[in-house]
This record gives C-alpha cells, sequence and structure tokens, in this order.
C-alpha cells in the first residue's frame, strides 16, 4: 500500500516541480516593471530633433487575462515631451481615421482602440509640474469615448512607459502602431510613429501550463507498471 503511495506521488511531486521551475525560468526580471519583454518593434524613422518625442520600440505581451504594451523612448519626456504617447489599435472592421478624428497619427486607419497617455506642463521655467493622464478609449463612431472598466494601469520608468489593460474588449491578433503625436488637428501632429506590428494569439502563461502537464504525463507513464 504504501509502495503504492509512494510511486503515485512521485511524479506527482516531480511535475510539480518541472511547472515550478518554468515558472522560474519565464518570470520577469526583477527589473520588469509591468512584464517581461522579450521582443520589440524597431523604430522606423529614427532619430528626431526633440529626443524626448523619438519612439526607440514598441512591444506587446499578452498573459492570458491582461494586455501589455510598453514604448521605450530616447530620453524620459520631460516638459520638451510630445503631449500624448500611445498605442493604435486595429482589432476589427471599421473604425477611425485622421479625418474623422484628432486623436489618431496621418496615414493610420481602421483605429479602434487607443491606449495612452497624455502629458501636462504647468509652471514657469525653473518650477514645471509634468503630470500624466493615461486612457483607454474605443471609437463609438462619431469619435472615441473613455473606457472606465478596461483595469487600465500604467507606469513609468525613466524612459520606459507601460500600461495594462484587461482581455475583455479585444484579443489577440491584433495589429496595432506605437506613436508620439500631439492631438488637436485632424490627422494630429505626429513626432513619432513606429510601424505597424500583428500580435501572436499565444499566451506565454498556456505554454507554462502546458510544460508541466506534459511532463507530469511522462513522469506518470514512465512509472506505469506494465500489465
Amino acid at each position: 500500500m504504501v509502495r503504492k503511495a509512494v510511486k503515485w506521488m512521485v511524479p506527482w511531486f516531480a511535475g510539480c516541480l518541472v511547472f515550478l521551475l518554468a515558472q522560474l525560468v519565464f518570470a520577469p526580471p526583477a527589473s520588469a516593471l509591468l512584464y517581461s519583454w522579450p521582443t520589440t518593434v524597431t523604430d522606423d524613422k529614427g532619430d528626431t530633433a526633440v529626443k524626448q518625442k523619438d519612439i526607440l520600440s514598441a512591444s506587446h505581451a499578452f498573459d492570458g487575462s491582461f494586455h501589455y504594451f510598453r514604448i521605450d523612448m530616447l530620453r524620459e519626456p520631460r516638459w520638451k515631451a510630445a503631449e500624448t504617447y500611445g498605442f493604435f489599435i486595429d482589432s476589427k472592421a471599421g473604425g477611425a481615421d485622421p479625418t474623422g478624428s484628432n486623436l489618431i497619427s496621418g496615414g493610420l486607419s481602421g483605429i479602434d482602440f487607443i491606449v495612452s497617455t497624455d502629458y501636462s506642463i504647468t509652471g514657469v521655467p525653473g518650477a514645471r509640474t509634468l503630470t500624466t493622464n493615461p486612457a483607454f478609449k474605443q471609437w463609438a463612431g462619431t469619435d472615441f469615448t473613455g473606457i472606465t472598466d478596461g483595469g487600465l494601469a500604467f507606469l513609468q520608468s525613466e524612459r520606459v512607459l507601460e500600461w495594462k489593460i484587461n482581455k475583455n474588449y479585444f484579443d489577440s491578433p491584433f495589429t496595432f502602431w506605437a506613436a508620439s503625436l500631439k492631438p488637436g488637428n485632424s490627422p494630429a501632429t505626429t513626432y513619432d510613429l513606429t510601424s505597424n506590428a500583428v500580435t501572436t494569439p499565444i499566451p506565454g502563461a498556456a505554454w507554462l501550463f502546458a510544460t508541466g502537464v506534459l511532463a507530469l504525463a511522462g513522469l506518470k507513464r514512465k512509472t506505469t507498471p506494465a500489465s
């Protein structure tokens, strides 16, 4: 009886160990703010005159519950920064074009969602205050409207900007662009715009779970006595 219990427990514990090791291997490093970013979309324009407006790369990740977006700037946004940094997402048919909204860059069309942060400056030189206003918006046919239940989170660490939203409004695959711009005109004044990228539909968490399950199944098969 004890022998059978041990034979059953050994592969179970071994499978759990493999799963935990997989989590450690793929876990975000301590320096990551919201997510670990394995790939990037490189900038297609090069450096601009105002370095705080220049985007080096833009990234997306999905863990099965949340979408994560990241922009790496050439310099940390400061008082010379663009008014808005963000992502423009095409996830379905329809959407906005530059002639219908002053929030998107020229050359983009079919934009359904915007994940962005507005930077505003108050005060006088030497005593300026930089404030941020993150927002998650969707195209409502004639204009973009704010989404209040999207689980939006925004963090900035020097020149790295990151956003997090839940998956309730769109799933992969979808197309996205990142931009630094100044809303107000149609189209908005664009300082920098990345090339488009298409997301992949498989979340990293699914791979971690599959690794543990497959390892457990293989170990159980090895310890099953022949009939």
